[in-house]
């Protein structure tokens, strides 16, 4: 059985178990689980998804229970997959070596109109975010800041907002179920071999972190930025999550 037919049989039989009424009520997710059953006992590739559908119920759930999406890894893969489908064809980037952000000394920032009151500030969030650049690829740097830059400034707003919070985040671990989902998704298996025992707690914290950017953007913005996010190289990802789940 193919990944994609698992991920996407385990994010229907979610359904079913958390919100039964919505399975009940669609005919079109009752056919699919039908078709992906098939795929399964042939072992043959998942059929085409249908995508528009789908995407715009895991929107929904992004909308009004984020929470939940950030606790299911197959819901997060799901998303990606079907955002992988819709576009297929790669950003490419040229590796300049370039791509962190740069801050000159105050007298240039005063001169430029800054205020001196916000110097400090700035440079708190340059260093926090140049922590997570540096831990990319040149390429992935440019892909990831050119596509920040394009969307919407509260949801970039809270993404810096969180990158420099200073608020404890709750100690906790992932189940070992949530764990075990984690290592089918490309982004993580390797992350997790590195950071070996402290991965539950560490993505765990992670997660914490994705979740309060998330309460601080507007019901409507937060599939526009999961969506972003998701989108995301593998490399700038890893970066990202060694950074929140410090």
């Amino acid at each position: 059985m193919s990944t994609e037919v698992s991920t996407e049989i385990a994010h229907i039989h979610e359904v079913m178990r958390d919100d039964p009424g919505t399975y009940r009520r669609d005919e079109s997710m009752q056919g699919r689980l039908r078709d992906l059953y098939d795929a399964r006992d042939r072992g043959a590739p998942a059929p085409a998804p249908l995508k528009r559908n789908e995407i715009e119920e895991i929107k929904a759930v992004l909308r009004n229970d984020p929470r939940r999406y950030w606790r299911s890894p197959e819901m997060q893969e799901r998303f990606r997959l079907l955002l992988e489908a819709e576009s297929p064809e790669p950003v490419e980037t040229e590796d300049d070596g370039g791509g962190l952000v740069r801050l000159g000394p105050p007298s240039e920032w005063v001169r430029n109109g800054g205020n001196p009151a916000e110097y400090g500030p700035m440079v708190n969030l340059i260093r926090n975010t140049n922590d997570v650049l540096s831990g990319m690829s040149a390429a992935d740097r440019q892909h990831v800041s050119a596509s920040f830059e394009r969307l919407p400034e509260v949801v970039r707003n809270a993404a810096f907002a969180e990158l420099m919070s200073r608020r404890t985040v709750p100690t906790e671990r992932m189940t070992d179920a949530e764990m075990r989902a984690l290592s089918h998704l490309p982004s993580y298996p390797a992350l997790l071999a590195e950071w070996g025992q402290e991965a539950p707690e560490r993505m765990a914290r992670y997660r914490e972190r994705l979740f309060r950017i998330s309460e601080r953007i507007p019901d409507a913005q937060i599939p526009v930025a999961v969506a972003w996010l998701d989108q995301q190289p593998k490399g700038a990802i890893i970066a990202l999550a060694k950074k929140l789940g410090a």
